[in-house]
């Protein structure tokens, strides 16, 4: 199996106060994460697929009191080959329903790439968990942790938060 490009930055921060960031310009990087084979390029590994790979889960919670929703909505897409072997261009897209009064922190942690055995070709898997953070004056701080694993073949899973 292929050693694959360790990750540059594996951390971004997604929601900041419960404004939404836009994290490529915060990070001032073009992709978030990727997994191609150590020392090669996009290009080498064309085609890529048309569609791409998605996953979508919500962080939801009521506000105690007015029962007013608090919630994030994100979605991870990324790019996979045809062969359906290595991954590019992930990104993360956040939409926030936030009731005033709570202040809500979230952001990703990819771990670096790996490779398993997909019928005889070798597949790329990125795993990473979106943690979110609230705070309220009365109710506290909550924490909640989602895991998730993107794969080559333009599958993987977001678990809802723990």
């Amino acid at each position: 199996m292929s050693a694959l490009e360790p990750l540059i930055k594996p951390a971004f921060d997604l929601v900041r106060d419960g404004a939404v960031l836009d994290v490529k310009s915060e990070a001032n990087v073009n992709r978030l994460a990727y997994a191609l084979p150590q020392g090669t390029t996009y290009e080498e590994y064309a085609p890529w697929s048309s569609n791409l790979g998605v996953l979508r889960q919500v962080y939801y919670e009521s506000e105690p009191v007015t029962g007013a929703p608090v919630e994030l909505k994100f979605t991870v897409r990324w790019e996979y080959t045809v062969a359906q072997q290595y991954i590019e261009n992930v990104d993360v897209d956040i939409r926030a329903d936030i009731f005033t009064g709570y202040t809500l922190d979230a952001s990703i942690q990819f771990s670096n790439p790996r490779t398993v055995d997909n019928a005889g070709l070798e597949m790329a898997q990125i795993p990473f968990k979106i943690t979110v953070r609230r705070s309220h004056p009365v109710y506290g701080i909550k924490q909640s942790v989602m895991h998730g694993e993107i794969r080559g073949d333009g599958g993987g899973y977001l678990n809802p938060p723990e």
